[in-house]
């Protein structure tokens, strides 16, 4: 089997998750609504979101990938009661699926995109992204955990070192951190192990 078939193998099995992802988004949306918020669906929309990001990067979609990141970021935010969702964000984010779905189509057939809805609805991700009512919630009465019942304090200590491609699979390791701090108090020292070619990293 040549190396051709086998990616193409891999592709049509990107597509048809993706078409799977798309239609979980699509679900979820169509069931918020202002009045009910549901954080699981929030959720399941946000990962689907999340793993065909980081797939269409990973396969050098980057336009896909790109687009898609604005739309994880408004749901990672409603996720953390950041944003709620409101008609106007329920608007975009359905005509955004709508959008991703004609852009992956077009991957897959070898077209072209309709690249004037495209930069309309990044300008309006942009707009909802750059506005000052994502953080609209009250922040939470998070209790410190001080002492175990032994009278020790309870604490992890967590290394973490991600690959240096991270980013190219639409990877953050700010989102990361930000789940741990939603856990409780933490305290983040960032050490080189190793010697670091500042002149060669890529921003």
């Amino acid at each position: 089997m040549s190396l051709d078939l086998d990616m193409a193998e891999i592709h049509a099995i990107f597509f048809e998750e993706s078409a799977e992802g798309v239609d979980v988004m699509e679900s979820g949306l169509l069931n918020l609504t202002p009045e009910t918020t549901d954080i699981e669906t929030i959720n399941n929309i946000f990962r689907a979101a999340h793993s065909m990001k980081g797939g269409a990067a990973t396969f050098g979609f980057l336009d896909i990938s790109g687009f898609t990141h604005g739309v994880e970021t408004i749901l990672d935010q409603m996720r953390s009661s950041q944003r709620d969702a409101t008609e106007e964000v329920i608007e975009v984010l359905l005509a955004s699926v709508d959008c991703i779905r004609d852009m992956l189509n077009a991957a897959q057939q070898q077209s072209e995109a309709d690249t004037a809805n495209i930069d309309s609805l990044q300008r309006r991700i942009d707009a909802l992204l750059n506005s000052e009512t994502a953080a609209v919630k009250a922040p939470v009465d998070v209790k410190k955990v001080t002492q175990s019942s032994s009278g020790a304090l309870k604490a992890w200590k967590i290394h973490y070192a991600p690959d240096g491609n991270i980013f190219k699979t639409g990877n953050e390791p700010k989102r990361l951190l930000r789940e741990l701090a939603s856990m409780g108090e933490i305290s983040v020292i960032s050490t080189l192990s190793k010697d670091a070619d500042f002149e060669s990293m890529d921003p």
